[in-house]
C-alpha cells in the first residue's frame, strides 16, 4: 500500500514541475501567461492600467562561455531573487525561458512603468553575483508593454514586451524601452485582425490540404513515413505553399488554430490508413500549448495504435526557445508512443546539453548543409560533425532536400539513415501510397 505521505509528496512535486520553473522557482511561462490573461480580464471589467515587463540578462552567452553553465545558472537564480526583493507584493515574476524573466505589474500607470524598470535595472547591476567561479557582473535590458481597458491577449502583451526588449538590446543594453503603438504598429494590429478573420474562414471552408512527401531508408529506399506539408487551396482549386502566410500566422499568434486543424487532419489520415506513418511540423507556440497536447493524448488513449503512425516535428529554433518546456513536451509525446523529430538540425546551434535534455528519436539535418554535398568539402566536414553529435546520442538521422543521385550517394556513404527530397519523390496532394498499391 502506498504511503499517503509519499503520494502527497509526489503529487506536490509534479504540481511544482507543471507550474514553476525548476531552476529559479518562479512561475513558468505557461502560468505567467495565464496570470496576464487574468489581469487583462480584470482591466476589461474596470479599467485599471497594468504593465508587463520582459527582462533579458545581457550577454548571457558570454557569461556561460567564460564562467560555465553552473555559474550562469547561479546568475539567473540571483537575479530572480533580486527581482523578488525590489518589487511590490502584488507584482508577479516568472521565467519566460532562457535568459528572460517576465514581470506582471498590476495597478501600474505608464509613469510608474519607467520608475519600476529603473529600480529593477539598478537592483540587477547593484553588485556582482558570487559564484563558484568567482564574481560575475551582470546587467539586464527591459521591454515594457502597458495594457488595460481594451481587448488584448496575453500573447499580444508578451509579444509587445519582447519586441520592446529587442529594441532595448539594440539600443545598447542596460536600459529599458516602453512599447509605443505607432502608426506602423496600429497598421500591424489591423493586419493582425484581418489575418485572424482570414484564418478562421480558411479553416471553416476546409481550405487546408496536405501535400505528402516520402522519407525513405537510405539503404533500401523503403518509405518510413510521409511528411504532411501544408498547402492552401485557392478559390480556383489550385494549391499554394504556405510560405509567407504561415510566417505571418505564427507571428500574430493564430498558428495555434492552424496547428489544431492540422492535428485533426493527420489523425483522420492515420485512422484511414493504419499501415502508413505520417510526420507533421508544429510551431513553437504549440510546443507550449497544453490544450493541444491534452487533446492529442486524449485521442491516443482512445485509439493507442495511432501513436505508432505519428512523427511530430519541431524546429530546432522552436526547441531552443524554451528548452525546459520543449523537453517536457517531447517526453509526453514519446511516453504516448509517438516519435519526435528535431527539424532544421544544425541551423540553431544546439548544444550538447540541449541534445541531452531533448530525448528525441530523430534529427532532420537542415537542407542548407545538403546542397551540393557531394562536391562541397566544408559541407561534408560540417555534416560529419552533425552526424557525430546525433549518433552519439542515439538519434536516427534524416537528410532533407536531396535533389540528385550524387547527393544521395554521398549522404548514404556518410551514414545518414533516411533521405527526403525531390530525388525520392515530390510533395503531392494525391496520396502516393494509394498509387503504388494500384
Amino acid at each position: 500500500m502506498v504511503d499517503p505521505r509519499v503520494a502527497k509528496s509526489e503529487s506536490s512535486r509534479l504540481e511544482d514541475r507543471v507550474n514553476y520553473d525548476e531552476l529559479t522557482g518562479h512561475l513558468n511561462r505557461s502560468r505567467l501567461r495565464e496570470a496576464v490573461d487574468r489581469a487583462i480580464a480584470v482591466a476589461m471589467r474596470r479599467p485599471d492600467p497594468a504593465a508587463f515587463l520582459a527582462l533579458g540578462v545581457d550577454n548571457m552567452a558570454g557569461i556561460n562561455k567564460t564562467f560555465g553553465r553552473a555559474a550562469a545558472d547561479m546568475v539567473l537564480v540571483e537575479i530572480g531573487r533580486r527581482l523578488d526583493d525590489c518589487l511590490r507584493v502584488s507584482d508577479l515574476v516568472g521565467r519566460l525561458g532562457g535568459d528572460r524573466f517576465g514581470i506582471l505589474l498590476p495597478h501600474c500607470s505608464d509613469e510608474y512603468v519607467a520608475v519600476a524598470a529603473e529600480k529593477i535595472l539598478a537592483a540587477v547591476r547593484a553588485a556582482p553575483v558570487v559564484t563558484a567561479r568567482g564574481p560575475v557582473s551582470a546587467t539586464a535590458s527591459i521591454g515594457a508593454a502597458s495594457f488595460g481597458g481594451r481587448g488584448s491577449t496575453s500573447y499580444e502583451v508578451i509579444t509587445r514586451a519582447e519586441a520592446a526588449l529587442a529594441d532595448a538590446k539594440r539600443t545598447g543594453r542596460n536600459c529599458h524601452v516602453h512599447y509605443r503603438s505607432s502608426e506602423d504598429c496600429r497598421e500591424r494590429e489591423r493586419r493582425c485582425a484581418e489575418l485572424g478573420e482570414m484564418v478562421q474562414a480558411m479553416l471553416r471552408q476546409d481550405r487546408v490540404a496536405f501535400a505528402f512527401q516520402p522519407v525513405v531508408s537510405a539503404t533500401t529506399g523503403a518509405v518510413n513515413y510521409y511528411e504532411c506539408l501544408l498547402r492552401l487551396r485557392d478559390a480556383d482549386g489550385s494549391a499554394l505553399a504556405a510560405g509567407e502566410f504561415i510566417r505571418e500566422t505564427e507571428r500574430f499568434g493564430y498558428i495555434r488554430h492552424v496547428d489544431r486543424h492540422i492535428l485533426d487532419k493527420v489523425l483522420v489520415e492515420a485512422g484511414r490508413h493504419p499501415g502508413i506513418a505520417f510526420g507533421f511540423n508544429i510551431s513553437a507556440l504549440t510546443t507550449a500549448d497544453r490544450s493541444w497536447l491534452r487533446s492529442l493524448l486524449a485521442r491516443l488513449r482512445a485509439n493507442p495504435q495511432l501513436a505508432r503512425q505519428l512523427v511530430v516535428e519541431i524546429t530546432e529554433t522552436a526547441a531552443l526557445y524554451d528548452i525546459e518546456e520543449s523537453a517536457r513536451f517531447v517526453n509526453a509525446l514519446r511516453r504516448a508512443g509517438c516519435r519526435v523529430a528535431l527539424d532544421d538540425f544544425g541551423a540553431g546551434h544546439t548544444s550538447l546539453q540541449h541534445l541531452q535534455s531533448l530525448a528525441l528519436d530523430m534529427v532532420k539535418i537542415d537542407r542548407s548543409f545538403i546542397s551540393d554535398i557531394a562536391n562541397n568539402r566544408d559541407s561534408q566536414v560540417f555534416l560529419r560533425h552533425l552526424l557525430g553529435l546525433a549518433k552519439g546520442f542515439g538519434f536516427t538521422t534524416i537528410a532533407e532536400g536531396v535533389e540528385t543521385a550524387d547527393e544521395a550517394a554521398a549522404l548514404r556513404g556518410e551514414g545518414v539513415d533516411y533521405l527526403q527530397g525531390h530525388f525520392y519523390g515530390m510533395a503531392v496532394l494525391d496520396p502516393p501510397w494509394l498509387e503504388s498499391a494500384a
